[in-house]
């Protein structure tokens, strides 16, 4: 990551948002597990999936919103980037995707750890009720 190039932009510290993020999504991780261990003997009723589902989907958009501000300086970076290196446009793309997904990566595994919860829980649903979970939630 070229420091130079991010040198007066003041780049959002989510560390702690993160790890909180990450704790809730450890506690949703926990509690699909007890589903899918429980459901043969106490099922699993569709509210309780639209619940644990709402509650997945309410970390994923919070780790998003966050991610946010990271999309919003995007431009710029590559902007600088092209600028930085504009006898060389094939370094400077190589360079600015590089950077920008180191910058993007630690939400995006909180996001993939969502999205890997919430199709566990589907497949949950579909191995109980024999069906794909409704999509009217």
């Amino acid at each position: 990551m070229d420091t130079e190039i991010l040198s007066d932009l003041e780049l959002p510290n989510h560390q702690k948002q993160l790890a909180y993020a990450e704790t809730i999504i450890d506690k949703h991780k926990v509690r699909v597990k007890e589903i899918k261990s429980g459901y043969p003997t106490f099922g699993f009723p569709k509210q309780d999936h639209q619940h644990m589902h709402k509650l997945i989907v309410q970390t994923l958009e919070y780790v998003g919103d966050l991610s946010m501000s990271i999309f919003t300086i995007g431009d710029e970076i590559e902007e600088r980037y092209f600028k930085k290196y504009k006898s060389s446009p094939e370094l400077a793309r190589k360079l600015w995707l590089e950077h920008y997904h180191e910058l993007h990566y630690p939400y995006n595994t909180l996001k993939n750890r969502c999205f890997t919860l919430l199709e566990a829980l589907d497949d949950i649903y579909a191995l109980v009720h024999g069906v794909a979970p409704p999509a009217d939630f």
